[in-house]
This record gives structure tokens, C-alpha cells and sequence, in this order.
């Protein structure tokens, strides 16, 4: 059976997304062993605290721009933030998905936390926390357009992050009446996603199953 043909636009609609989001998801990830790589704590607040001072000491003159921050001087004075935790949708379990079917089951823990940097109450990097139970550690630093773009949509302290990898998504969600809604942190002409358009998880998800219903072998994990 002959594949449909996909039109020019849409090509560099689809390459413009994905250099974009190469852009959003940029972190440091400090290999076993090294200055970067902490000691396990019991919460993820703690293990964040620890990234924090762990933080400070990999950001230099050379590198604090990349990392976020406006000045070297900004760094020294940098907090937590409210973190985000972080759920994920694999492709095959959103393959299966039923139009109008039950959203909360394509959710699934990524064991991830991410918790903004902020200096002045305006965000500027993050450390993300890794772990389960009793044992957290900081994993990655980083990331301040994806940070940025969190930040430009999110409204609740009860809010979390669901991504699809799959399709390269990233959304804030939060919960309303039992109801599930996600919030796209960027345009994405694919499926006629605004930023800060608050949308059902419903309704996202019958717009994506398309898209997902056509990949093959990707990553489904956080």
C-alpha cells in the first residue's frame, strides 16, 4: 500500500518543532562519580537542595549564560522554586487509546521532579531530582527555555508535567472537578496547539492519536 505523501510545509513546520524543542530540552547531565553527581538523600526536597549547591559550583563565567542565568552575580543568590513532577504517555499505551476513554490511565510516573531555579521569583534554570521512595538524587541541571516555557503557563501549585515522547509534547495538567486538563507550553501547528490554551485531556489526546497511530520504534519513556 502507498504512504501518503507529506507536503513540503508541513516538513519544515514538523523540522522547525523539532529544532525548537532541541533548544528547550538542553541540560547538563553530570556523569556518575563526578563533582556533579551528589550523594543519594531521603526526599526529593533535600536531594534539590543538594542540586542547588551543586548547581553553583558548575556554573562559571563561561557558562552561566547557557545555564540561564543574566549575570554571574544571579547565581549566589538563586533558590528553589514549586517543582513539578513529571508523568509520561507511552506510544504504544496511547496507541490503544479509545476515543473519550480513560486519560489517567496513559499516565505513568517518569520518577522524576523537576524544581525550578529562581532568582527574584523570575525563573531562570532548573535542578530536576531522580529517584523513588527514600533514596533522590540530582540527575540535571539546566534547561532554562523549557523552564521558561513551563513557567509562561503555569498558574496552580498543584500542577504537574505530562509529556508524550513520542510525539515530542510537552504540557502543564492539572486536575479540575476530576477532570484532567493539559496545557501546551508551545504552538504546535501539527495539532493546532496554542501556547496556554487549556485544553481537555480528551481533547488533546484524540488530536495527537493520529500523529501516534503512524510512529513506529520510538522512545516512550519520561
Amino acid at each position: 500500500m502507498e504512504k501518503k505523501k507529506r507536503s513540503p510545509l508541513l516538513i519544515i513546520i514538523v523540522l522547525a518543532i523539532i529544532g525548537t524543542l532541541i533548544l528547550l530540552f538542553i541540560y547538563y547531565r553530570p556523569m556518575p562519580g563526578s563533582e556533579g553527581s551528589p550523594a543519594p538523600s531521603e526526599n526529593p526536597e533535600q536531594a534539590a537542595e543538594i542540586g542547588l549547591t551543586t548547581l553553583r559550583k558548575l556554573i562559571t563565567e563561561d557558562n552561566y549564560a547557557v545555564m540561564g542565568f543574566e549575570s554571574i552575580e544571579e547565581v549566589s543568590a538563586a533558590g528553589l522554586g514549586r517543582p513539578l513532577e513529571v508523568f509520561y504517555v507511552p506510544l504504544d499505551e496511547l496507541k490503544a487509546y479509545q476515543p473519550q476513554g480513560d486519560v489517567e490511565g496513559l499516565l505513568f510516573s517518569s520518577g522524576r521532579i523537576i524544581f525550578p531555579v529562581v532568582v527574584k521569583e523570575q525563573v531562570r534554570s532548573s535542578v530536576t531530582v531522580s529517584g523513588s521512595g527514600t533514596t533522590w538524587r540530582a540527575t540535571e541541571y539546566g534547561g532554562p527555555m523549557l523552564m521558561k516555557a513551563l513557567a509562561a503557563v503555569r498558574k496552580d501549585e498543584d500542577e504537574f508535567i505530562v509529556s508524550v515522547p513520542a510525539l515530542n509534547l510537552y504540557f502543564v495538567a492539572n486536575r479540575s472537578d476530576s477532570e484532567l486538563f493539559l496545557t501546551p507550553i508551545l504552538d504546535d501547528p501539527r495539532f493546532e496547539f496554542v501556547a496556554g490554551n487549556v485544553l481537555s485531556a480528551k481533547e488533546a489526546f484524540e488530536r495527537i492519536l493520529p500523529a501516534a497511530i503512524e510512529q513506529e520504534d520510538l522512545p516512550t519513556g519520561g
